[in-house]
């Protein structure tokens, strides 16, 4: 008994020392703070299907696991020997669930995913500038085909060829970074060499 103490401390003191660590992490999974119209509206509608998806999942998990415990055979429930709904009840009871899913889906869910996807496919019209972004392992080629203007950045060499650990930004540093207007809606088209 005596040793189940101190492993009981042991785990109390490592979980007090992990706590302020773990506060201050940053969750993984966690999508990064939006900046655009689109990227709000886009974390939006993720967030909105994440719920509606968590509650129906918790209704659905908790009805089968009700159904389950509560009508066991040990509690003297038997089997059906019908295999389709009989009666005017059990019908509604296959037909509502459907019915509730179709609203779901096509109005709650799909009134925002359609106003999403109408906000990202209006990127030809209004574009105060065009970008086109190529990219290779430690370079990118940007090309402005309006103004006839392109250019290649690369990675800094020293950085490469060093034996030195990187940096915490390393793959973002370039040479020559691109340059864009603030406050104005920019077409950006990404391709890459391989």
């Amino acid at each position: 008994m005596f040793t189940q103490d101190r492993l009981i401390l042991k785990s109390t003191v490592a979980c007090a020392a992990l706590a302020p660590t773990l506060a201050h992490a940053r969750n993984p999974f966690e999508f990064p703070t939006p900046v655009t119209p689109v990227a709000h509206e886009t974390l939006y509608v993720h967030n909105l299907f994440l719920m509606i998806i968590g509650v129906l999942f918790s209704v659905g998990m908790g009805f089968l696991l009700y159904s389950i415990f509560r009508h066991r055979k040990s509690r003297g429930y038997q089997a059906a020997n019908f295999s389709a709904p009989r009666a005017p009840w059990q019908w509604v009871l296959v037909v509502l669930p459907f019915l509730i899913l179709i609203v779901i889906d096509y109005v709650i869910m799909g009134i925002p995913a359609y106003h999403a996807v109408l906000s990202m496919a209006n990127t030809r019209g209004d574009a105060a500038l065009v970008v086109k972004v190529i990219g290779s392992q430690w370079r990118w080629r940007y090309e402005y085909p309006d103004h006839g203007i392109a250019f290649t950045s690369s990675a800094p060499k020293n950085e490469r060829q060093s034996g030195e650990p990187p940096g915490e930004n390393y793959l973002l540093e370039v040479e020559r970074p691109l340059v864009l207007p603030v406050g104005q809606k920019v077409r950006v088209l990404l391709t890459s060499t391989a």
